[in-house]
This record gives structure tokens, C-alpha cells and sequence, in this order.
């Protein structure tokens, strides 16, 4: 029997240490795999509640618990982004495109020069889930490294005079035009001022200086010129006015929900279809992005890179398909110059 006393014991310790791991494994498992490179599911919530922080303080916003419970629902779609991040990065090592460490020091320098003192760049690291100026100096590096393969990859897009020709025979469709009016207009709050307005008008004021000094909207500071629009980037009765008004006399008032309008319309466009001249350089550029974003997405899928989803916790998902309280819908927007001009969109 003591001849199997070290072999067993050995036994024991091996199996020992392997509970041990393994325990340690299902408390931390692996979410994301490529080569040697591991990231486990804490690591991934760091990097996610970095992320989080991040799109939250963009908006403008704090981070509430609700917020928070909303967000929980990226994150299998985030682990796909960290999974193209890291075959990005890797891919970038391949080719030797490490940052310059003094171009790392120089944007910790400028996110630093942004506060009073050191007590509040930490607080900053703190709040938004970076934790330290290590992790920032990482992120930093890894977005510069993925920044440069994205122009190696884009420098090396080359799009041919026949590619070009055949992709605007092919999107011609994309280059339709629709009939527009080119017109200037003054936003009034009441019927009664409009009508003054047109008087003036009438007994030969200029246009443009009236709106600069009547108009109640934006666009009265370029004398109330909003450019060259079609038919449905306006509300419908601004939009009927325009369309049918006589060019260059000027008419109204209409009424929109933002107001009387005094609008003067300066020429008609016809429908049409741009030129290849019109749009060739546009469409090489548009050409040659798509085949950067190709030989990218070839890249994350040739890397091995693997990912667990099942190993990361997420929350169930409404059963009502509602979107979630608070947000806007879509569409809801539309900047000040848009209101000003009765624009639809």
C-alpha cells in the first residue's frame, strides 16, 4: 500500500487545484477569446460600464438606476464590439502600428488640462467607471492603434474608372433629385404684422433687410434665406405656398405652427438626376469607404476571435415590446433654424 501513498496524495492536490480553478472560472468565466487573449466577464463589465458612463454623460444626463436597468440590455451587443476591438487591436500589433507613447502622454495631458487640479482628474476617472490612469492610457492606446489600421486600410482602396461608372449606372436611383424652391421667408407671430410687412414689401422695401429686422426666427440673421429645399422637407402649408407661389413676388401670410410666414420665392428647380460628373468624386469616396469596411469586417471575422454570450448575465427582455420609459420617439427632434423655416423634418 505505500507505494501508492505519493501517486494518490499527487492525485488529491491535482484534483484539489483543479476545483479550485474551476470554482474560480465559474465566478470569473472567460466571455471573450482570441489566441492567448482572454477577457473575463469582469474585465468585460468594466469596459462596459465604461462605455455606459460614457454614452450617458454625452447626452448630457446622470446615470440613474433606470437608465441603468435600460442600458443592461447592450450588453451582448456590446460583447460583439469588444470582440471586433480586440481583433482590431491585435490586427494592429500584426502590423506594427503601436502609438507613439508621447502621442499617449499627450492626450492624457489634454484630458487633464481640462480640470483645475489632480483631485478632480481623479474624480473624473472615477466617475466615469475608468477607475485609474492606467485604463485611460489603455484606451487611449487601443483607439489610436484602431484609428491607424482604419487609414492603412482605407490609404490602400483603390476605385477604378469602370467601378465607378458602373456603381452610378447601378445607384442611379440614389442621385434623384426632387423639384425644389430656393426661397427667403419672414417669420411673424401675428396675421396683423404679416400683412404690414407685405405693404412694405409692396411699396418697395428690400426684402432681406425686412426680415433681418422683423423676422422672429434664426434665419433672419442671413435675411431670412433658407436655401433650396424640396416639397417634403417642409410643413404642408409652408410647402404648398412655396410651390405654387409666382417667383420673385413675394406672399402670405401663411400660417404654420410656428407662425405667419411672409415667403419670397427666388427660383424653382425642376426634378432631376445629378450628373456622373456631378457625383463622381462623392461616389468615390463612398466606394472606397465600403471597401475599407469590407476588408475590416474580413478582418474580425479571419481573426478566431470567440465570444460566450452565454456567460453573460443579461436582463429578460419586456414582453410588451415598449420602448423604454422615457425615451423619445424617433423623429420627435428638429433644431431651432428647422422650426424657423416650417420644416417637416
Amino acid at each position: 500500500m505505500r507505494r501508492f501513498l505519493i501517486p494518490t496524495i499527487a492525485f488529491l492536490a491535482s484534483a484539489l487545484a483543479f476545483v479550485v480553478a474551476q470554482a474560480t472560472h465559474d465566478e470569473d468565466p472567460v466571455v471573450l477569446r482570441l489566441g492567448s487573449t482572454t477577457e473575463t466577464l469582469s474585465e468585460f463589465e468594466g469596459r462596459f460600464e465604461v462605455a455606459i458612463r460614457s454614452m450617458v454623460a454625452s447626452q448630457g444626463t446622470q446615470m440613474t438606476d433606470e437608465i441603468r436597468s435600460q442600458l443592461e440590455g447592450l450588453k451582448l451587443a456590446y460583447l460583439d464590439q469588444r470582440a471586433q476591438e480586440v481583433a482590431l487591436v491585435a490586427e494592429a500589433e500584426e502590423r506594427g502600428l503601436e502609438p507613439d507613447p508621447a502621442e499617449v502622454d499627450a492626450q492624457v495631458e489634454q484630458v487633464r488640462a481640462n480640470f483645475e487640479d489632480d483631485a478632480a482628474f481623479e474624480e473624473l476617472l472615477s466617475e466615469s467607471g475608468i477607475g485609474d490612469e492606467n485604463l485611460l492610457r489603455q484606451l487611449i492606446r487601443e483607439n489610436l492603434m484602431i484609428q491607424a489600421l482604419y487609414e492603412a486600410v482605407g490609404e490602400n482602396q483603390e476605385v477604378s474608372d469602370d467601378q465607378l461608372r458602373t456603381a452610378y449606372v447601378n445607384r442611379r436611383d440614389q442621385f434623384a433629385r426632387g423639384a425644389q424652391a430656393c426661397a427667403s421667408h419672414i417669420l411673424l407671430e401675428s396675421e396683423e404684422d404679416a400683412e404690414a410687412v407685405l405693404a412694405e414689401l409692396e411699396g418697395g422695401a428690400d426684402f432681406a433687410e425686412l426680415a433681418a429686422e422683423r423676422s422672429t426666427g434664426p434665419s433672419a440673421e442671413q435675411g431670412g434665406d433658407l436655401g433650396c429645399f424640396t416639397r417634403e422637407r417642409m410643413v404642408a402649408p409652408f410647402a404648398d405656398a412655396a410651390f405654387e407661389a409666382e417667383v420673385g413676388t413675394p406672399i402670405g401670410p401663411v400660417e404654420t405652427q410656428f407662425g405667419q410666414h411672409v415667403i419670397l420665392v427666388r427660383e424653382t428647380r425642376e426634378a432631376s438626376t445629378a450628373s456622373f460628373e456631378e457625383v463622381q468624386d462623392q461616389l468615390r469616396s463612398t466606394l472606397a469607404q465600403e471597401a475599407a469596411d469590407a476588408e475590416i469586417g474580413a478582418l474580425v471575422d479571419g481573426s478566431g476571435v470567440i465570444t460566450y454570450p452565454d456567460r453573460v448575465p443579461t436582463p429578460e427582455a419586456p414582453q410588451d415590446g415598449a420602448a423604454p420609459e422615457g425615451e423619445a420617439p424617433a423623429g420627435d427632434g428638429g433644431d431651432a433654424e428647422n422650426e424657423d423655416a416650417g420644416s417637416s423634418d
